[in-house]
């Protein structure tokens, strides 16, 4: 594991702030997809020091059309699998995806979060738009299907590896990869190995699985490419966000999960409640994260 951070490493303060936490690696958050601004992106990162491991995720609204299954899926398929071969071209070898155009719109809770922080909270059972939810689950599955058959091919001559990444939008209605077994669906639809997971052991928690075994098993066969971490919590109708210790014996056994399945890629925490002066991106919170992850995986040696 190598502790990483989503920044725009076009941004100097970002790249400082990754700095001054030690972080290893960069997951970039960027907004030009252009293959000077991707060129600029490696540069950046190299010339602080620090290692690009790949980035967040490709724009969802540019495959819009192929979630939902509309006319003009394959355009926008050909602009995908154009802006992997950008990214390949930059030596850039990882990104992640969604399946989800939209999710739960998050809620601000000033104050709600341990000693007065002002967390997040993402209301339960947000209905899909209807166009999502038009032919239920298993119309999601083939246009998913349709989209991978297009573009995995298009990523392996590229070089660049495609993280799926599970979003609130799966927990908060029904759709694609709310529980463990998906997994195995997902992994024998697309079997390249230019195909895995954006791992995030708190939503599974939350949708009632073992993370650990989750992690064991697909991480022992290299389908673990990136992770997030964070602490979410079931409420009254809604997910509430927490710091990463009020989870601290799950965190554990996961970051014990991830070792032992031989993980070795970037691991990131998710956003966090903003402490008090805390800018509006959250510097504070990710500062706590960053070093308390340290701190664990210090603590297992």
């Amino acid at each position: 594991m190598r502790l990483a951070l989503t920044i725009d490493p076009l941004q100097d303060g970002d790249l400082l702030f990754a700095q001054q936490l030690g972080v290893q690696q960069i997951m970039a958050d960027i907004a030009r997809w252009d293959a000077p601004s991707l060129a600029a992106a490696c540069n950046r990162v190299e010339q602080a020091s620090l290692h690009l491991a790949g980035i967040e995720n490709l724009p969802v609204q540019a495959y819009a059309c192929a979630i939902k299954g509309e006319q003009g899926r394959n355009d926008e398929i050909a602009q995908v699998c154009e802006l992997l071969r950008r990214m390949g071209q930059a030596g850039i070898s990882l990104v992640g995806y969604r399946w989800a155009l939209s999710g739960p719109a998050p809620l601000p809770a000033d104050g709600q979060a341990r000693g007065g922080a002002s967390g997040t909270l993402y209301p339960k059972g947000a209905p899909p738009s209807s166009a999502e939810s038009e032919g239920g689950p298993e119309r999601q599955w083939q246009n998913l299907a349709y989209f991978l058959h297009v573009v995995l091919p298009a990523a392996e001559e590229a070089g660049v590896r495609l993280a799926y990444q599970p979003s609130l939008a799966t927990l908060a209605a029904p759709g694609l990869l709310r529980h463990g077994e998906d997994l195995e669906r997902l992994f024998q639809l697309a079997p390249s190995s230019f195909h895995g997971l954006d791992m995030d052991h708190g939503l599974l928690a939350l949708a009632g699985e073992d993370p650990g075994t989750i992690i064991r098993r697909w991480g022992g066969q290299g389908r673990i490419l990136a992770a997030q971490v964070r602490s979410l919590r079931a409420t009254d109708g809604s997910y509430g966000e927490g710091f990463l210790d009020e989870d601290r014996k799950g965190l554990f056994r996961a970051l014990h999960a991830y070792r032992e399945a031989g993980f070795t890629g970037p691991l990131r925490p998710a956003p966090s409640p903003r402490m008090v002066g805390d800018t509006p991106w959250g510097h504070k919170g990710y500062a706590f994260s960053i070093g308390y992850l340290r701190a664990m995986l210090q603590a297992m040696g």
